[in-house]
């Protein structure tokens, strides 16, 4: 557990975050994990606690935490249970956030004081089908008549969707005006056209829910958009900063508590005559998951201290970026927690891990966000191959040539996760499998 004395930020949110997660969250998590859901009662004792006004000043009933004690709050959050964390950090930024920033007063108390109290939980939907990063892609068409708009459209891998609140979102209002043609909405989660799709499966972080939304002729009053039409694209973008340093800090925490408890079992597992962290290969990835862990901790913070001080934090995410990018090839936010320390972390516990469900685990299976399993299948015989779905394809060709030598009548097949199809995985295998033959 990190020492918070030398990184700023209030010690006594700090502390209660520490406890909170210590008492209620980390116990719990591999249950919530294997259900599914958050209990009601967490949501409420984190409105109680102010966790759910953090980001909200006191005017509108929120707790104002500075950035720095915010990304700390995350981080001891996420070190309990990553999806309560998750729930947590988009319903504060950016939901509550851009209805701060670009609400109206009669907004404000309307939508986002309840959120700040935590009656209700936030959602933020941007992403569609067809649009994730390039958000002037957006399909959702909100058509004025009167003093009222209808909205048509799809979301997806929205989060906390159906748990009872508001959710922001944003649509079309002019499509011949492209990024100038998107506005900002705030709608009730229980409003008529407002339907849950689906709710996706997920491989971690799974009491967390992601759903896809449809907005099925969906009617909201014009006193629902945030600011003038046309500025959607600006509130989405503006926004978006603090999010990041806010899912940043949660990989950090999620990465801790795997090399919490990978650090102490190294010590109670022996091996030959001595603890296994006393064996220097076991020794020096600690160390190294350790340095790393560190060195995103800093990275985090210097952008939550730039944001605390009214500064552009961009730069400093692109540098915390650019050092993972460098030691993972893959974003902060998964690259820290997926391809350095929860593998390690979840190697060095080997089949112990099974008794971290819920940290070492939790932290592990999210983190693998490009991870597949291809089945080599001869009559009763099956083998599971886990690999990354990008890169190293010299390497998957040589395996699949093993597989074919083992298993000559192997079928390499398998449907999406809504058996609709056959998954991108398999296709791919398949290539390579036909190029093994060349």
């Amino acid at each position: 557990m990190p020492d918070y004395t030398s990184f700023g930020g209030d010690s006594l949110v700090i502390d209660m975050a520490r406890k909170f997660s210590a008492d209620r969250l980390a116990p719990h998590a591999a249950a919530r994990e294997k259900a599914g859901r958050i209990e009601p009662e967490i949501i409420r004792e984190m409105g109680e606690l102010g966790f759910l006004g953090a980001t909200t000043s006191a005017e509108w009933d929120g707790s104002e935490i500075d950035p720095v004690t915010y990304a700390l709050l995350l981080e001891e959050v996420a070190a309990g249970d990553g999806s309560v964390s998750t729930l947590l950090s988009v319903h504060n930024s950016p939901t509550c956030i851009v209805l701060e920033k670009y609400g109206n007063p009669a907004q404000k108390d309307h939508w986002l004081r309840p959120l700040a109290r935590g009656e209700g939980v936030g959602s933020f939907a941007l992403t569609e089908p067809q649009a994730g990063s390039d958000a002037s892609n957006l399909r959702t068409r909100a058509v004025k008549k009167g003093d009222r708009y209808i909205v048509n459209g799809a979301k997806q891998f929205i989060t906390s969707a159906s748990v009872p609140g508001s959710t922001v979102f944003f649509a079309v209002t002019d499509p011949a005006a492209g990024k100038r043609g998107l506005s900002a909405f705030v709608v009730d989660k229980s409003a008529p056209g407002y339907v849950i799709a689906r709710r996706e499966e997920k491989l971690g972080l799974k009491a967390s829910e992601t759903c896809a939304l449809a907005f099925e002729d969906m009617e909201i009053h014009e006193d629902q958009r945030i600011g003038a039409e046309g500025e959607g694209y600006k509130i989405a973008l503006s926004t978006l900063e603090s999010g990041r340093i806010g899912i940043a800090a949660q990989a950090v925490g999620l990465a801790r508590a795997a090399l919490e408890h990978a650090i102490a079992y190294a010590r109670d597992r022996q091996s030959m005559g001595q603890a296994i962290i006393d064996h220097q290969a076991v020794g020096f990835r600690l160390v190294d998951a350790k340095t790393r862990l560190e060195a995103a901790r800093q990275l985090v913070l210097h952008a939550a201290r730039l944001k605390s001080d009214g500064k552009p934090a961009l730069e400093a995410l692109g540098a915390a970026k650019t050092l993972q990018a460098a030691l993972t090839g893959s974003s902060l936010v998964v690259g820290l927690v997926g391809e350095q320390v929860a593998p390690a972390a979840n190697q060095i516990a080997g089949c112990g891990a099974t008794r971290f469900l819920g940290v070492v685990g939790a932290a592990f299976a999210p983190s693998r966000y490009a991870t597949d399993v291809a089945a080599a299948v001869k009559g009763a015989e099956v083998v599971m191959v886990v690999i990354p779905a990008f890169g190293q394809e010299a390497y998957m060709r040589e395996l699949v040539k093993e597989l074919r030598t083992a298993f000559p009548q192997a079928v390499i097949s398998g449907t999406d996760e809504h058996g609709e199809g056959e998954h991108k995985i398999f296709r791919w295998l398949r290539s390579l499998d036909r190029k093994a033959h060349v």
